[in-house]
């Protein structure tokens, strides 16, 4: 009994024991796994080197997701790992490692090839392991995919060498101003050009040196630079002219924009100045010719003054001391007419009317220059017009007379405008005149009148069915004296449309005619909206 008691006792002793070596075997695979989870979650492969050829003796299972080789690639290769290095980058393994032997660790980086034909850079992190003597025993790694740090570098590489082109190519002198040191840190080539300085001279002086004392307005140039650097340490970005001194002494009148710049935390002042010489120069000559201009003007208002002035003595002459010689012949030669009729014969009745009838014509005459003379001096009152209702009262008023009473008016709606209404009255009274006199020997004289909205402007016309005229002359209709006409076939002065021209010109319009002989004409002028 107590044998097989003591056999009993043994096996489940050593159940026990096969239980515990169970759990333990569990729980290595469990630590083993969870490391290997950890492993794979690093960023770097932790790697056992040969100190002597660099050749990997182990390396983590993390290894195929950054290199893109198993960890048996990388140690089991013929000829070592360093097939997977770039050929211009594996001497790089070999380098600077003096350090070694002193227990420092020394970093390297180069290009794999990766299985998928593209190069990964890496970074190896050689930490040596020494004895208690300080001799190197180990060497262990770590290595580390750097390949978007390292494109990372290139574009900002790429950015900064782009920038500075910019920098110094631009167009604008560009000064970097240290607030903390008070003096410029960098420039570009044509802020030299601008100063007429060295580089190292730039960098050991302030706004203030580039400036005179005192600006052009007076104001201390040390203050205002105080001030505008406080502007931009508190976040505005000013726009301001200013007046800086060159090497020489040379004052150069500037436009410059200021704008902050942090960098590692210090606060750095970008400087945009324009030389604006050229500018200032031109606004000189604008300003002296505007002040030339304008005593020109006042010079050129005073003599037209004056030739107001004279204009209305001539006219205050030409009223009494021409018209009443013209009356005196008229009255004298109608005295003569009346009580000597009976002692001339026919001639001499005869010259005495055509006496009378020329001192009549030149009296009207006369009234026709003073009316045309006293327009240009007249003020233009511009306001809303029924153009409608003008025309239609100057017709009835003209149909009044005897020979102009058989002549068909037809008139279509007339637009409205806005202008002189006294002025625009004698337009339609000239107008429309002279298509019923030119229109009388007609056995149906007709006459027409419209309107129409062309852009911006009214334009009005009047035809007739009259004398008209040949176009080849259409240029002197409007000049002063100029008739289509001998004063046998239809009575004038020669000035009616000269008056109507320089009224349409006064309001900003045009006047035109078109016509045929014996076939009739058109006239047509325009007032703006």
């Amino acid at each position: 009994m107590n044998s097989e008691f003591m056999v009993f006792e043994e096996n489940s002793e050593l159940e026990l024991v096969k239980q515990e070596l169970q759990d333990c075997r569990q729980e290595l695979c469990k630590v083993s796994h969870e490391y290997d989870m950890l492993l794979g979650s690093i960023e770097e492969v932790a790697l056992t080197l040969d100190m002597h050829t660099f050749v990997i003796l182990d390396a983590a299972p993390n290894c195929k997701r950054i290199t893109g080789y198993t960890s048996d690639e990388l140690i089991s290769h013929p000829e070592g790992w360093q097939v997977y290095i770039h050929s211009d980058d594996r001497k790089i393994l070999h380098q600077n490692n003096e350090d070694l032997l002193s227990g420092t660790p020394v970093r390297k980086q180069f290009r794999i090839n990766h299985p998928d034909g593209s190069l990964k850079w890496v970074e190896l992190k050689c930490i040596p392991i020494l004895d208690d003597s300080s001799n190197l025993v180990k060497l262990k790694g770590l290595l580390k995919d750097i390949t978007r740090l390292k494109k990372t570098n290139k574009a900002l590489m790429e950015s900064e060498q782009l920038f500075r082109q910019f920098f110094d190519l631009a167009h604008e002198a560009i000064l970097i101003f240290d607030t903390e040191t008070g003096l410029y840190c960098d420039y570009n080539e044509a802020a030299l050009k601008l100063f007429g300085m060295s580089g190292t001279e730039m960098l050991t002086v302030s706004p203030a040196d580039l400036s005179p004392e005192v600006q052009p307005d007076g104001s201390i140039s040390s203050e205002g630079v105080r001030g505008r650097i406080q502007q931009v340490i508190d976040g505005k970005s000013p726009l301001f002219e200013w007046t800086h001194k060159k090497s020489d002494g040379t004052l150069v009148p500037s436009e410059i924009r200021l704008t902050r710049i942090i960098s590692n935390q210090r606060i750095l002042i970008r400087a945009s100045v324009l030389d604006i010489s050229a500018r200032k120069k031109a606004e000189a000559e604008v300003l002296a010719l505007n002040e030339s201009l304008e005593r020109k003007v006042a010079d050129r208002t005073l003599e037209l003054t004056q030739a107001n002035g004279q204009l209305e003595a001539f006219s205050y002459t030409v009223s009494h001391d021409l018209q009443s010689p013209m009356r005196v012949v008229s009255g004298f030669t109608r005295i003569i007419l009346d009580e000597y009729s009976d002692r001339l014969d026919e001639d001499g009745k005869d010259m005495l009317l055509m006496i009378n009838s020329n001192a009549l014509r030149m009296n009207q005459l006369i009234r026709d220059l003073l009316d045309f003379a006293k327009l240009g001096t007249s003020q233009c009152r511009r306001e809303p017009v029924d153009m409608d209702s003008i025309v239609r009262i100057v017709a009835e008023e003209l149909r009044m007379t005897p020979s102009y009473k058989s002549a068909e008016i037809r008139i279509e709606q007339i637009l409205p405008s806005h202008c002189d209404r006294i002025l625009i009255r004698q337009v339609w009274i000239n107008l429309l005149s002279n298509a019923l006199k030119y229109s009388s020997k007609k056995e149906h004289p007709l006459i027409e009148i419209g309107s129409s909205l062309t852009g911006t402007d009214v334009t009005y016309y009047i035809r007739d069915n009259g004398a008209g005229f040949d176009m080849k002359y259409a240029q002197k209709l409007f000049t002063v004296f100029k008739r289509m006409h001998s004063q046998e076939e239809f009575e004038g002065t020669g000035v009616g449309l000269a008056t109507t021209h320089s009224i349409i010109s006064r309001h900003g319009g045009r006047i035109w005619a078109e016509a045929e002989p014996d076939a009739g004409a058109t006239f047509y002028f325009t007032i703006p909206v």
